[in-house]
């Protein structure tokens, strides 16, 4: 999905620590995001605070967080990303696993959504060198 956002790095590494947390427990609670993402709690609340503010969380105060459709979306496209350019780096390239995740993590915020559409309809295509 080209142009799909453009939030900063930090705002869709928080919607997928959300998201993943919430797939666990129904909902997410500051201490559960600044664990997840190793943060403190007060820059939790400020990033919730702005997503929340931006329509991609509903955020009750000293309560629960969770996404509202917009924010699974972007969190949704945004782990896709990562997951199809880690598969790409780990099958195709064979760059240890440890690597990948943190280079897929780099990538899937810095590659042109061109560039990332091609690739996944690459990994997709069961085009593999051995």
């Amino acid at each position: 999905m080209v142009g799909w956002t453009m939030l900063s790095r930090k705002s869709e590494n928080y919607l997928k620590a959300i998201m993943k947390i919430e797939s666990e427990n129904g909902y997410a609670r500051i201490r559960d995001i600044a664990g997840f993402l190793n943060v403190k709690a007060p820059s939790v609340t400020e990033m919730v605070k702005k997503l929340d503010k931006e329509g991609y969380v509903i955020y009750v105060k000293y309560g629960s967080i969770n996404l509202t459709q917009k924010g699974n979306n972007v969190a949704q496209i945004a782990e896709n990303r990562h997951d199809h350019l880690k598969m790409l780096l780990m099958d195709i390239m064979k760059v240890p696993e440890k690597i990948a995740e943190k280079d897929a993590s780099v990538l899937e915020h810095e590659l042109h959504d061109i560039t990332i559409e091609k690739m996944k309809k690459f990994v997709n295509s069961g085009r593999r060198r051995p």
